[in-house]
């Protein structure tokens, strides 16, 4: 279970680097050996029209694209979890295999036993329950590259169907939460948006 999180830790570490390149778009799908990724899950851009790192996404526009994805994929759901003090959303998806979401109940009161009373839980058994991982992403408003990692996150494991990403699924339960600040996050996406430069042509 420790090397699917650490594989997971390691896209991650792969997928925020590009996002700070500068004028690096993310282009999807990826190139990645021995994966292929499925054209039923949309692209963020099909969704709200730019690519990732081509500009600041809104908090709204993070939730239309989780929630385009959970429409097409089985293997994603989302859910509310509360509203900021200026009334957006607070949303998370679940990430799992199709076979581990029919059983998310049966999973959550596995770990509860496990945290509750760990000595009657039997090694034998903690084997085969899925490791449980929350992934929080852009605490602060001006965090912006967390709420971009998330959607790039969310497509890899929703449309990849490599044998690794199959693995990961069916050995963990990810909670992906894109933002933990819509309101800020919104302020200076809009900020950022509104003051962008652009790189000046060559002259000569």
């Amino acid at each position: 279970m420790i090397t699917v999180i650490k594989n997971i830790i390691l896209i991650l570490g792969i997928l925020f680097p590009m996002l700070q390149a500068r004028e690096n778009f993310i282009q999807l799908p990826m190139v990645i050996a021995e994966t292929t990724f499925d054209d039923a899950i949309p692209l963020p851009k099909e969704v709200f029209g730019h690519s990732i790192g081509e500009q600041h996404t809104r908090t709204d526009q993070i939730i239309e694209y989780f929630e385009a994805v959970a429409s097409t994929s089985n293997r994603v759901i989302i859910n509310e979890h509360g509203r900021t003090h200026e009334g957006r959303r607070l949303i998370h998806a679940i990430v799992t295999s199709a076979e581990n979401q029919k059983i998310l109940d049966e999973i959550q009161v596995n770990n509860l036993k496990l945290s509750s009373n760990p000595k009657k839980v039997s090694n034998k058994n903690i084997k085969k329950m899925p490791v449980v991982a929350y992934f929080g992403y852009s605490i602060h408003g001006d965090e912006a590259s967390g709420g971009e990692a998330a959607m790039l996150l969310l497509y890899h494991l929703s449309a990849g169907s490599s044998i690794d990403i199959r693995n990961y699924l069916e050995n963990i339960v990810l909670i992906i939460d894109p933002m933990l600040n819509p309101d800020g996050r919104d302020r200076f996406a809009n900020w950022a948006n509104g003051n962008r430069g652009h790189v000046a042509q060559k002259l000569i």
